[in-house]
């Protein structure tokens, strides 16, 4: 059957040149679901989509960076297709949401997210194997990442998103420490703080929606606090890779609960942040409770 809404919004760009922006084709109007939970969850994905777009003229998506976006908003808003194609400067992005089609409704049915199939197999990496820290290594070894977990016939939830697998176990090499533990020296530090004298609970297993986070306890609101603890630049704001995590972590934050990103060198620098703040915030809002210009 046909699919309800198309459209083809643009994302930024395959490699590292300014983005575009765009948005459904009038044309295409009568075909987009316009009541029930597939008009809900096509309106509110399209609006994520915007925002992905807008975020990529700002700061242009890498190939590896738009796939891991488009795979978080097609398991949370359940769309069929959500395909990007680069088409000269820009990522062109097919998105399809049919009801009657393959795609999970995971707001109706919320172990919806563990029957999600696979998207298309991944490709192995091409060429050799940069070392730590030249130009794409850490993609590099992120598709070596998904080959080696879709040939083991994992779950889509048991993978781990680029910026998941880069702060998990690639930043983690780069900075000296050893993939799958809690950082390198001084992280480990600062955690152990955290627990000590703040009662946060350290973990390697706990999520917040598909992703993992570093630390957490519940909060005087009757919520959770969630902690991630890595690199904070100089202006005030985490590193990129980190952003990007803490954009997509954003949208699964309860009512009552908060994320809480804390410098791993001085944990008095903390940037907060509540359920109903837009993505954007990420890339503004600084420890010192001051925001970036746009």
């Amino acid at each position: 059957p046909p699919a309800p809404g198309k459209t083809a919004p643009t994302a930024g760009t395959p490699k590292a040149k300014g983005g575009k922006g765009g948005g459904q084709r009038p044309d295409e109007a009568e075909n987009v679901p316009k009541t029930g939970a597939a008009g809900k969850n096509w309106l509110e994905g399209m609006q994520a989509l915007s925002r992905l777009a807008e975020a990529a003229q700002r700061d242009p998506e890498t190939d590896a960076e738009i796939h891991t976006h488009l795979d978080a908003l097609r398991r949370k808003f359940g769309f069929t297709k959500l395909d990007p194609r680069a088409e000269g400067d820009h990522w062109s992005i097919w998105a399809e949401l049919n009801p009657k089609g393959k795609g999970p409704d995971v707001r109706k049915d919320p172990g919806a997210r563990k029957k999600a199939p696979w998207p298309p197999a991944p490709k192995p990496p091409t060429g050799p194997k940069p070392a730590i820290g030249a130009p794409n290594a850490a993609e590099w070894r992120y598709q070596e990442y998904l080959c080696a977990r879709y040939a083991e016939k994992k779950k889509p939830e048991e993978v781990l998103s680029f910026a998941e697998y880069k702060a998990r176990y690639y930043d983690v090499v780069e900075g000296g420490g050893r993939p799958g533990r809690k950082g390198g020296v001084a992280q480990r530090q600062t955690r152990e703080k955290l627990a000590d004298e703040e009662n946060f609970t350290d973990t390697e297993t706990r999520k917040l929606g598909p992703y993992f986070v570093d630390m957490y306890k519940k909060n005087a609101r009757g919520g959770v606090d969630y902690v991630e603890v890595d690199d904070m630049l100089v202006k005030g704001i985490p590193r990129a890779g980190m952003r990007t995590k803490l954009k997509d972590e954003l949208g699964y934050l309860k009512t009552k609960d908060r994320l809480v990103f804390i410098d791993k060198v001085d944990r008095s620098k903390r940037i907060t942040y509540r359920h109903g703040d837009a993505p954007g915030v990420v890339d503004r809002r600084t420890h010192m409770g001051t925001m970036l210009e746009e």
